[in-house]
């Protein structure tokens, strides 16, 4: 794919705008931008290109600003000029090799655990009590940095994990590293979040049992660190108890096994993964307000209503149960609360009990979807579905009228 402007823009204001600002030191050869508008008019850039689905945000990024100064060097900044040297980026990033990665880091499971070796698409993730020493020795700069800037401490009876992968470069691996295991650690906590209500006294925590430790370190396969920047958990709260395994061992392992086979026959598997992923970082948060609003956008993506209003987005999930005049009312109330939050910034009083009700609906979607996905080619279809009449006599009627069109166009 070649990069393009997204037609929706005028591209050519923002070409000028560059140029105004643009400071060239033609002895150095070095460029630079004047002012802090830059840094918005960057932001702006980036709604305005197209480039290749295969290229991750971080990146997109960082070939976008590049190619700026690309075109400031060579000349006058027009929109042909920035496009064609953000094209150039673009191709140059497509052709690099993959090469190995591992990400090393922890998860809230006590250390004495033997979880099994799992396979998540690209990636192979493996745990164990410690990390091997060459890990470790690579990890201990790293870790007096964050401890002293960002965390407190890393827990010592955390569950130590490698996700092994191949990327193009450092910031892909670590988003796909993560992502991979997320997805596994999305299935897990669907497992052991599902039903249930909780009233906290006190401090607010995560709905998760199961969640990263509070430091990411990236490495190639000998352990060597391939980058000195790691990645941390802000959430991350030092007093949250890791998960003792050993009491769900087998049940676990056969859920796992049974949302896989369910994932991989489902059609539009990639949008059902991703909405576990979203779902598992949104209850993370112990900020349950921010847990709410995250979980929200995973019920607009799991009724395919992200363009839609939210009438079909309340419609389509009060479809799955039983009592759907009763649930309808629910899922108003729980619009309501998210409008209100969003618009006047007020958080609810019940915002524990707010996630938990709206996370029952958003596990019932994901049951649905996994349970029904060999059925339809996308969610689109999946989501019309969800659409017909929650009545047997009307439904009856409908495929009466049906019948009498195949047969009248016949």
């Amino acid at each position: 794919m070649c990069a393009s402007w997204n037609n929706e823009y005028r591209h050519d204001l923002l070409a000028s705008a560059f140029e105004k600002i643009k400071l060239h030191d033609k002895t150095t050869g070095r460029v630079s931008m004047r002012g802090f508008e830059s840094q918005e008019y960057f932001s702006v850039l980036c709604s305005m290109v197209k480039l290749s689905e295969d290229i991750t945000e971080i990146e997109r990024h960082g070939i976008i600003t590049n190619g700026v100064f690309k075109a400031a060097k060579k000349g006058i900044i027009t929109s042909k000029s920035l496009l064609n040297e953000i094209s150039a980026l673009e191709r140059s990033y497509l052709q690099k090799i993959e090469s190995p990665f591992v990400l090393a880091t922890t998860v809230s499971i006590l250390n004495n655990a033997k979880v099994p070796t799992f396979k998540i698409g690209p990636a192979t993730i493996t745990f164990s009590r410690q990390l091997p020493p060459r890990f470790t020795k690579a990890r201990e700069k790293a870790e007096s940095g964050a401890t002293h800037q960002y965390i407190k401490a890393n827990p010592s009876n955390f569950l130590t994990v490698r996700v092994h992968v191949k990327s193009r470069t450092a910031h892909d691996a670590v988003n796909e590293a993560l992502n991979e295991f997320d997805l596994l650690r999305g299935i897990w906590n669907l497992g052991l979040n599902k039903g249930g209500i909780r009233i906290s006294y006190g401090k607010k925590m995560a709905v998760n049992k199961i969640v990263l430790g509070p430091l990411h370190t990236l490495h190639d396969p000998v352990g060597k660190l391939k980058t000195d920047i790691f990645r941390y958990e802000p959430q991350f709260d030092e007093l949250f108890t890791p998960y003792d395994w050993a009491k769900t061992n087998n049940e676990m392992n056969n859920f796992v096994k049974k949302v896989r086979r369910k994932l991989k026959r489902c059609q539009y598997n990639g949008v059902v993964a991703d909405s576990i992923i979203r779902y598992v970082r949104a209850l993370d948060y112990s900020d349950l307000n921010v847990a709410f609003l995250k979980l929200w956008g995973v019920l607009e993506l799991l009724t395919n209503t992200l363009r839609d209003g939210y009438d079909k987005t309340i419609r389509r999930a009060a479809f799955l149960c039983s009592e759907r005049d009763y649930h309808f009312q629910v899922l108003n109330h729980l619009r309501d609360n998210r409008n209100k939050s969003v618009h006047t910034g007020n958080e609810s009083p019940d915002t524990e009990t707010l996630v938990y009700q709206l996370k029952r609906y958003v596990e019932r979607l994901i049951d649905f979807h996994l349970s029904m996905g060999q059925n339809f080619t996308t969610i689109g279809e999946s989501t019309e579905f969800l659409d017909l009449p929650a009545d047997k006599v009307l439904l009856g009627k409908r495929l009466a009228l049906y019948k009498q069109a195949v047969k009248f166009i016949s």
